[in-house]
């Protein structure tokens, strides 16, 4: 039942794929296949080809395997998969089978409607509760923001290096890969003021954490950590995963604070992602929050 690289249909469809897209679809593209793969498994599928998977029966069989959970690797195999995972899966299911050339839709199977917005006042609110937080932490979490809320996704901001954004807000080399199929592009974008006036905030701190000439990322660590019984300087280039959980943290003080603008309001609504992905981003350019 096992497959090999290089005598599969599904493997080569997958490198057909990864060919043209950026790092991050590649890497789903590869997680994608994997599943598929450990479902035929486990269903005992005596298909000739893997690429039947892609569709039909198959591929509803494996979406509601991914769906409950069934196909993980690591973890708990009882956790549910969340929405976001499943319009993943689905959309490599639509790359790979039109690669193949196979007809006919992907079967609706644990695919969730498209993200909601939380509504526009209560973002602004927050954005502005974050700009007034002026120790190390919050600036650089008011920077992050800042930025999302201009349209950079969060990996993007987390590959920002000190010297990406000009004095006048052009963000350089901005290299933007698409959730889907296609190849990463160039995106021109200029900061809007708030987001500009943020970056130049935490530039100034940043100087002062920053003790290495070789450390280039815009966004670093501000305090010393360990790892493995090696203890690590602050001023060490920040994850995507650590932007996003001290975000988070901030998201759900901010919520907790009872606020208004906050009720009804989950921390997850003011993910970085949202704030990446919000309408106003493309609908407004990026509402200046300087006078707020």
């Amino acid at each position: 039942m096992e497959c090999r690289d290089g005598g599969c249909g599904l493997w080569a469809a997958a490198s057909t794929a990864t060919q043209r897209a950026g790092a991050g679809r590649a890497r789903q593209v590869t997680w994608v296949v994997g599943e598929i793969h450990r479902a035929r498994a486990l269903g005992g599928d005596d298909a000739p080809e893997c690429v039947a998977w892609l569709g039909g029966e198959r591929a509803r069989t494996y979406l509601t395997m991914a769906a409950a959970g069934t196909l993980r690797s690591r973890g708990g195999h009882a956790r549910p998969s969340t929405e976001a995972s499943m319009r993943v899966r689905s959309s490599v299911l639509r790359e790979l089978g039109a690669i193949v050339g196979l007809d006919g839709p992907v079967p609706g199977v644990g695919t969730a409607p498209e993200r909601g917005w939380t509504e526009g006042a209560s973002r602004r609110a927050f954005l502005t509760w974050l700009r007034h937080d002026t120790s190390e932490a919050g600036t650089r979490t008011w920077a992050a923001a800042a930025l999302a809320s201009a349209g950079l996704w969060v990996g993007e901001i987390a590959s920002l290096s000190d010297r990406s954004v000009s004095a006048d807000g052009v963000v350089a080399e901005l290299w933007r890969n698409p959730p889907g199929p296609g190849a990463p592009y160039l995106l021109p974008l200029a900061l809007p003021g708030h987001a500009l006036e943020a970056v130049r905030a935490w530039l100034a701190v940043r100087e002062q954490v920053v003790v290495s000439d070789r450390v280039r990322a815009m966004f670093v660590t501000l305090r010393p950590g360990t790892r493995n019984g090696s203890v690590y300087a602050r001023g060490l280039p920040l994850s995507a995963r650590s932007l996003n959980r001290t975000h988070a943290a901030a998201a759900q003080t901010w919520v907790r604070t009872g606020a208004s603008a906050a009720q009804g309001l989950r921390a997850s609504d003011l993910s970085l992602g949202r704030l990446a992905f919000s309408p106003e981003a493309t609908e407004e350019g990026g509402r200046d929050l300087r006078s707020s």
